[in-house]
């Protein structure tokens, strides 16, 4: 690789990583805000935790089709997208929090900027721009971005909700995600050139159908489809576990730290395995490690010790 192509892939990964590091970092925060905002704005427990539902659900509607027109149009154009759709998710219920605007903001609007400026479109970008021999380890990299941001996030927006409120820290996670629009324009501004048709939205359905078809794609969705539930739930419900269980409110927040720092050093060891051994092997041993440490949380009774040990396993893994 010359010297003009490792400099663009160098600024591309810092890019991607940041990028990654607030949409995912904004995203594992929703879990401490239910019981202030009920406390301070009357929202109710329920409707956050249906917003958070249907944020994850837009996120994955929206994922294929953010990645076609990044295709079509380049990954960092629609990942700018991403940084306005986030402002307006976090903006509008922190300015008028009621259930209709957490279901309109942190449901629909933050959904969909995840699912333009998320992982999924960083990786992607990352992917096409490193070389084979290196792919795996630039795509670990990149990936610990989004686990720095929950680190990072996390504390800071517990520290902004516990000084002047969960709106406020809202509000404060809002302006963060202005800075996803400038950083996108150092991934991939203008598509990438490739010898492949691109299917384009029409033929997404038919793509659809022809990826589930096969075995191993349809073994390795269903397998995210558990990983994204289990983490989505803990990250959501977790904080307000603990506290409804009588533990520190701050404790939530450390096990949310916990769980993004833990997944830095583990998000590097995956892509440094993925060139060393058959990648089923390695999600098979993920998903019973998880499996065991879900299980053993869930059958003893919540303590600060397991709570930490817990997240730190879940993180890593």
């Amino acid at each position: 690789m010359d010297v003009q192509k490792r400099r663009i892939l160098v600024v591309a990964l810092i890019a991607a990583a940041a990028t990654s590091s607030l949409a995912m970092g904004i995203r594992q925060t929703y879990g401490l805000l239910p019981l202030p905002l009920q406390q301070e704005a009357g929202v109710d427990p329920w409707a956050f935790g249906l917003a958070v539902a249907l944020h994850n659900l837009m996120w994955g509607l929206a994922q294929p089709i953010a990645g076609s027109l990044a295709d079509k149009h380049g990954t960092g154009r629609i990942m700018a997208f991403g940084g306005v759709f986030y402002l307006l998710g976090c903006g509008i219920p922190a300015l008028w929090p009621h259930n209709a605007t957490m279901l309109l903001g942190i449901g629909i609007f933050s959904g969909l900027g995840v699912a333009c400026a998320g992982t999924g479109m960083a990786l992607a970008a990352i992917r096409r721009l490193a070389p084979p021999e290196k792919r795996g380890e630039m795509l670990g990299i990149a990936s610990a971005g989004g686990s720095l941001g929950q680190a990072f996030m996390v504390p800071v927006v517990y520290s902004i909700a516990g000084t002047w409120g969960a709106t406020m820290a809202l509000g404060a996670v809002a302006v963060a995600s202005l800075a996803i629009i400038p950083l996108s324009r150092s991934i991939e501004w203008k598509p990438a050139p490739s010898v492949v048709a691109r299917a384009g939205l029409g033929g997404l359905p038919a793509l659809a159908r022809t990826a589930l078809a096969d075995r191993d794609f349809a073994l390795l969705t269903g397998g995210f489809f558990a990983c994204g539930f289990q983490l989505a739930f803990l990250t959501t419900h977790l904080p307000s576990h603990l506290a409804l269980c009588g533990l520190s409110p701050a404790l939530g927040a450390t096990a949310l730290m916990l769980i993004g720092l833990f997944n830095i050093p583990g998000s590097w060891l995956c892509g440094w395995m993925s060139g060393r051994i058959q990648p089923e092997l390695a999600l098979g041993g993920i998903y019973l490690l998880r499996t065991v440490a879900t299980g053993v949380f869930w059958l003893t009774p919540p303590t600060e010790l397991g709570t930490m040990i817990f997240a730190a396993v879940i993180g890593f893994v």
